[in-house]
């Protein structure tokens, strides 16, 4: 595999963390040294090499301390290879390059599962990796001054489930009831609609923001958000542009959702019902991924499906998972210990059908705690907020006898 050396004019991140440490590893002896010339080129980094040359195919065998990036060059048993990555769990391994000559599709998602952050196919310009390698290390010095908060990702297990609708009003409340500061993402890049749920229009959008990240402070990362009445901030895809999940830089974006959640007190993402290297970097830097689902067996064949990948492929942990069931019907024969047999999951939270203030909701534009606060359909979103929140952001609803109770005893 032949590389295209940049010149020594690569900068080197600001605040370099001097013990940032980067493992170069791979079976070809060639293709090592060439990685060892490119990435010796950044400086204030500590880089150690590990030629896979026995039986093994781990890049990481007989490593004692795992490196905070590893840089493999996939060799030609790259499906053994790659597989000994995935065999080991998110806490066993560190953020991953894969560097590779094959165009395989099966590599790229093997890749994927195994957790990478970026996937070089020859050819390329030595840059190219050097620039990612930087974006690394930038984040993880701003990960390691600022406090953050935590992200929540929804995903649709059926299309027209209704998740867009529960994650933006599930947001809106906990902005609306608690004023946290809440941000909320719309990452359907060619349908995206939050905007219309909030009456909104945006000027820049998710691009722009992912264009700049580099330079966006609080300030600037303002410019790009859309505020509610509220108090919720929304950044979403300018009406009219389109856009496929290769567009966007998971680096990029990763960098992103690094700086609202060391901003914002709530970080919450619509997620498409697509699986790509985009969305499962979301999925995994999720603290809670909520999975929403209709009651029919269609949507529990899928249900079943997309929790078999965000638990095995993508290697979510089963607590991080909420299941949603909205539009519930109490009276309909596929019941809720149904739903949870089948899925292997407990069903979480439910959501009942309410036609008419969905539509009004819609139509309008305007959030369903707006039109009817006391709602069933309106308190399951609170659930669902208070849920995602940890259970301390939104209260719940106190009687009028309760607080005297409580004035009488002197709480």
């Amino acid at each position: 595999m032949k590389l295209e050396l940049a010149q020594s004019t690569q900068k080197s991140p600001t605040n370099v963390d001097h013990n940032f440490t980067v493992l170069l590893a791979g079976r070809n002896r060639t293709g090592l040294d060439q990685l060892v010339d490119i990435v010796s080129r950044i400086k204030g980094i500590n880089i150690t090499t590990n030629h896979i040359c026995n039986v093994h195919s781990d890049p990481l065998h007989g490593v004692d301390t795992l490196p905070q990036l590893l840089v493999f060059w996939l060799g030609e048993n790259w499906r053994d290879e790659l597989s000994e990555l995935v065999q080991r769990s998110a806490k066993q391994r560190p953020a991953i390059i894969v560097v590779a000559n094959t165009s395989e599709q099966e590599a790229m998602r093997m890749a994927m599962k195994a957790g990478a952050i970026d996937y070089i196919r020859s050819p390329f310009d030595a840059l190219e990796l050097q620039s990612t390698i930087c974006k690394q290390i930038e984040e993880k010095n701003y990960q390691g001054i600022n406090t953050v908060s935590p992200i929540t990702s929804f995903i649709n297990a059926k299309g027209g489930s209704g998740c867009s609708l529960i994650a933006c009003n599930s947001a809106h409340m906990m902005a609306e009831v608690t004023h946290s500061r809440v941000a909320l993402i719309d990452l359907d890049l060619q349908f995206g609609s939050l905007c219309h749920y909030l009456d909104m229009e945006p000027t820049y959008g998710l691009m722009e923001a992912l264009e700049n990240v580099y330079e966006l402070d609080k300030q600037a990362l303002e410019a790009y958000m859309l505020k509610h009445s509220s108090g919720l901030h929304l950044l979403d895809i300018k009406p009219g542009d389109l856009f496929v999940p290769e567009d966007i830089s998971t680096e990029n974006m990763d960098i992103l959702l690094q700086l609202l959640a060391t901003n914002y007190d709530h970080v919450v993402v619509d997620l498409p019902r697509h699986i790509s290297m985009l969305s499962s970097m979301v999925l995994e830097k999720s603290e809670k991924v909520v999975v929403v689902m209709q009651q029919s067996i269609s949507h529990l064949r899928d249900a079943k499906r997309l929790l078999h990948i965000l638990k095995n492929d993508i290697g979510i942990e089963e607590n991080k998972i909420r299941v949603v069931v909205n539009r519930y019907n109490k009276n309909d024969n596929l019941n809720i210990d149904d739903i949870g047999k089948a899925l292997r999951h407990s069903v979480n939270l439910t959501a009942p059908n309410s036609y008419a203030q969905v539509s009004e909701s819609i139509n309008q534009g305007v959030p369903l705690y707006d039109i009817s606060k006391k709602s069933p359909l309106t308190q399951s979103m609170m659930n669902v907020g208070y849920d995602i929140s940890g259970g301390v952001c939104i209260p719940q609803q106190i009687s009028l006898i309760s607080r005297l109770l409580k004035h009488i005893r002197g709480v």
